[in-house]
């Protein structure tokens, strides 16, 4: 449509309204990225547009120009200049909050120009008495009462008092009670429902209930548009029937593809597994998490001789890439970086120690295998895995090794039967190799008694009969994934799942509705 290389052209030439159209732009990007932290993942587009949708307080001056009569207004201090009303709530009077001494101005910094040509930017000493005198602007509205209002928790991290409150001498009176009256439709709309529906409520109460929800559904704006959107039939939860889908999700006749981690991952709960792999509703990492990552691909470089047997060398290739990386706070970001050093150390002192031979890294493996399901039939599975390095004991046998960088590595009664490093096993054995166990390297955690190096959580070989516990586990998981039974099951890593609020075994994800 070429609107932004217009927008472009409009902005260089000074035009006010592209300026105007940029910061909106801007903003657009900030709500965007606000509703990306609060869900901690991917929001849709769609979704988005609609949250966009059911926002009822207007944000451009021209969005109310038509609003007359004894109404509530909801609006800036800026925009209440020149105004006056009978009974004035002020808002928001905490420190960060009012007065907000960070920079501002618009994407084209236009504040800064002077007649002498680009000043500097705005001190906070001249923000703090801007700020001061846009609170006098806001008291100075109300004719009769003016209420201000703040929040002020009991530890000093959080919300305190505008220091504005102390300069005017008031007394501050507490409200820790909350009164029961909806502040939005969308909350009016649920007690309403919530209402209609309640068993415990007498039955005129619940027709009152349906007869306001029915008013409120008819209420159109100048458009026909609806005024409560929340009351559209297709936005109300459980009106549907549930649909099931014609085909499986795998065909019949082709292999189930399990890697370790899917087994493990889908044995400890196959709800949270479908919604990751099939439903694609999996988390985005954060730039934190690409710690591993980062040291990790400087261990191979290690291993394969690119790189320097030697700590600061390799560190250095660490800063490299680590300026790219980006965490919430500064010290979030200098911390880790301390611990990516002391993760390398470790692997050079593993590396170095030369327990086994060193025989490959990156190993991509893939085998076919029937392996026994729990309804004593048998599953087709297409096994894969990557091996950070394959390492031979003395005794000439194969030893598959994951580098690992686990803030809570497994505990060591769970690695007998850690489905990962048994997988890795497999896929030695199928290639024909002698295996003589696997291992998990540790690099976030050092030794007992040896804090340079790291912790080294060892496997025994896999018994030689068949089938295997490992084999047990992957025809369970097969089972599963062919029948599509994805039920929710609680364990250890419920606490850091990202579905929580949608679980059915968790108290918050539920079912609410009849």
């Amino acid at each position: 449509h070429g609107w932004p290389e217009r927008l472009r052209r409009a902005a260089l030439d000074g035009s006010r309204a592209a300026g105007h159209d940029l910061d909106a732009v801007m903003a657009l990007f900030d709500t965007a990225q606000r509703a990306q932290q609060r869900t901690r993942g991917f929001v849709g587009v769609r979704t988005f547009l609609l949250s966009l949708q059911d926002q009822h307080i207007p944000a451009e001056a021209v969005a109310d120009r038509g609003i007359q009569g004894d109404v509530v207004r909801v609006l800036t201090a800026h925009r209440a200049k020149g105004q006056e009303w009978d009974a004035v709530w002020i808002l928001g009077l905490q420190e960060g909050v009012w007065p907000d001494l960070r920079p501002r101005g618009s994407v084209l910094e236009a504040d800064r120009l002077t007649a002498a040509g680009v000043g500097p930017a705005v001190s906070a000493a001249a923000l703090l008495a801007e700020e001061r005198r846009l609170l006098y602007v806001a008291i100075t509205r109300a004719r009769r009462l003016c209420v201000l209002t703040t929040v002020r928790t009991a530890d000093d991290s959080g919300p305190q008092p505008s220091r504005f409150l102390a300069e005017l001498g008031l007394e501050l009176h507490s409200a820790e009670a909350r009164t029961g009256t909806p502040a939005s439709l969308p909350a009016l709309v649920a007690r309403l429902r919530r209402m209609a529906v309640d068993p415990q409520a007498s039955s005129a109460l619940q027709a009152a209930a349906v007869q306001r929800l029915a008013a409120l559904a008819r209420e159109r704006d100048a458009l026909g548009a609806p005024l409560v959107p929340a009351l559209e039939e297709h936005r109300w939860w459980g009106l549907a029937e549930p649909t099931q889908r014609d085909a499986p999700v795998r065909p019949d006749d082709a292999p189930i593809g399990l890697s370790g981690s899917a087994v493990e991952g889908l044995l400890a709960c196959p709800l949270r597994r479908f919604l990751e792999r099939d439903a694609h509703a999996d988390v985005a990492r954060g730039e934190a998490t690409k710690f591993g990552s980062v040291v990790h691909a400087v261990a191979e470089f290690v291993a394969k001789g690119e790189i320097a047997d030697d700590l600061d060398e390799a560190d250095a290739w660490v800063s490299r890439v680590w300026r790219d990386l980006r965490f919430e706070a500064p010290w979030q970001g200098a911390s880790e970086r301390e611990l990516a050093r002391e993760a390398l150390a470790r692997f050079l002192a593993y590396h170095r120690a030369r327990a086994r031979e060193l025989k490959a890294t990156e190993q991509l493996q893939s085998v076919l295998l029937d392996v026994p399901t729990p309804d004593g039939g048998t599953e087709q599975v297409r096994l894969t895995g990557k091996l950070d390095r394959i390492e031979v004991d003395a005794e000439g046998r194969e030893v598959a090794v994951d580098l690992k960088n686990m803030k809570r590595p497994p505990s060591g009664t769970e690695i007998p039967t850690h489905a990962q490093l048994g997988v890795y096993q497999l896929l030695l054995r199928a290639g024909g190799a002698e295996v003589g166990g696997a291992a998990l390297v540790q690099l976030r955690k050092g030794a007992a008694g040896h804090p340079d190096e790291p912790v080294v959580q060892f496997q025994a070989p896999l018994e030689a009969e068949h089938p295997t516990w490992i084999e047990l586990e992957l025809g369970a998981a097969a089972q599963l994934l062919r029948e599509e039974r994805f039920e929710a099951r609680t364990s250890r890593s419920c606490t850091f799942c990202s579905y929580q609020s949608a679980c059915p075994a968790q108290a918050r994800g539920r079912q609410v509705l009849p």
